[in-house]
């Protein structure tokens, strides 16, 4: 047994695979709108992203243009504390939808990976006797 499938069996037997046996992953979240909140979060999240490079080097070009090095060493970190408020506001708005949606995917994802790996096998953990033998020193 290879190394994959040994990680896989060992995997179906955790807890977190244990899930899979009680129904599938429910992905019926990812049809229909996401809030309201998720998604003006996600968008102040990536504004933070965008604005903060562009800043710094707008800021660098005025500076050696004016010759005026203060502009830069006092801008960059104006800009970066900008963009970290940004994010941080972003996150609070979105609240728990942000962890929400990814552990949904994650679990489904996961429970794929173990089927594909598993094959048959992957619909029940087997049990200790099923496995291999442990090598005893």
């Amino acid at each position: 047994m290879n190394i994959l499938k040994r990680t896989a069996l060992q995997m179906a037997q955790k807890a977190y695979a244990r899930l899979e046996s009680e129904g599938p992953a429910d992905l019926s979240i990812f049809r229909g709108r996401p809030p309201f909140r998720l998604v003006v979060g996600l968008s102040l999240m990536g504004i933070s992203f965008v604005t903060c490079w562009p800043l710094i080097t707008v800021l660098g070009g005025v500076s050696f243009h004016l010759g005026q090095p203060l502009i830069f060493t006092l801008g960059c970190p104006a800009a970066y504390a900008f963009s970290h408020g940004l994010f941080i506001v972003g996150t609070l708005i979105a609240g728990t939808n942000l962890v929400k949606y990814p552990q949904v995917f994650f679990r489904w994802a996961a429970m794929n990976g173990l089927r594909k790996v598993l094959g048959p096998h992957a619909a029940a953990p087997p049990s200790a006797e099923e496995t291999e033998p442990a090598i005893e020193v």
